[in-house]
Formats: structure tokens, C-alpha cells, sequence
């Protein structure tokens, strides 16, 4: 519900050359009609450009930030800094272009044959997410994840 203060929060808690590793919902993401960008849920919305902008300002650089899930998601690795100085975010674009943008990609949703199949695509998703998950403790689920995120 506080993006700031939460992520000030979490900033607190580490030290220079830790590591904040964030999942987002994508708002450019063009395989999404308008009106499901702005979900009850969802009191925020962020781009690559502006989830490196919030964090860059908090102190933090940016390691990775790349779309995710075929661009439905922003997923970020940041890493705090010893640099306590905010910077100001400079937008790049007016709201009117970002707002024009926004409906170009609503009207090209309904042309995607590929939307219609997402109710089947995220069923099986769920389906295959259940079976890899079945009979781990959330232990060693995250264990597992550490694992991997180490590996790079």
C-alpha cells in the first residue's frame, strides 16, 4: 500500500551491497486490456524505467531489471549503495503520450488472438506450479530459489 515506505523500510535492514529482488506487475504490458491494468490490487503501477527510477532514488542501483513472464511482469535486482543523497526522477514522458500509448496497446489487446487463450494458458500454469510445489515445505521452496538466484 506504501511503496516508499516500505521499500525505506527494507533499505534499513540492509547494508551497503545488499540486495533487494522485487517482482511487478508490467503497466506497458500490451497483451492486457485497460481495464485490467489498473486492478483493485494493484494501488501501484511501474514500468522498467520507473521501478529503476523509485529504487535509484532510494540509494540503490540497478543490477537487473528486465520484463518477465512474456513481458507481464517488471522483475528487478537492486543493490543498496553507500550513497545516502536521493536523486530527483525525471520523467520521460508526458502524461498525455504515456495515456495515448496506454489506449494504442488497449485496442491492440482485442487483435491478439493469442488473449483468448490465456484462461487455459494460466490454468495449466497453476496446474504445473501445484505439481512442482507438492509436498515441499515453504522451507525448502525458498531454500531452492536461494540456490538457483546463487547460481548466477
Amino acid at each position: 500500500e506504501y511503496p516508499l515506505r516500505d521499500l525505506t523500510h527494507l533499505s534499513q535492514c540492509l547494508k551497503p551491497g545488499g540486495f533487494i529482488v522485487i517482482e511487478v506487475p508490467n503497466i506497458s504490458y500490451h497483451n492486457m486490456t485497460l481495464s485490467h491494468k489498473w486492478h483493485p490490487g494493484h494501488l501501484y503501477s511501474y514500468t522498467n524505467d520507473t521501478l529503476v527510477a523509485l529504487l535509484e532514488t532510494m540509494g540503490f542501483t540497478s543490477v537487473e531489471c528486465t520484463e518477465v513472464d512474456k513481458g507481464a511482469n517488471v522483475f528487478g535486482i537492486f543493490e543498496k549503495t553507500d550513497n545516502e543523497i536521493f536523486t530527483k526522477i525525471i520523467a520521460k514522458n508526458s502524461a498525455s503520450s504515456i495515456l495515448a500509448n496506454l489506449l494504442k496497446a488497449n485496442r491492440a489487446y482485442y487483435w491478439n488472438l493469442f488473449n483468448y487463450l490465456k484462461p487455459l494458458s494460466k490454468l495449466l500454469k497453476n496446474i504445473k506450479e501445484m505439481h512442482a510445489s507438492s509436498g515441499k515445505s515453504p522451507k525448502m521452496i525458498l531454500d531452492r530459489l536461494l540456490d538457483n538466484f546463487e547460481s548466477l
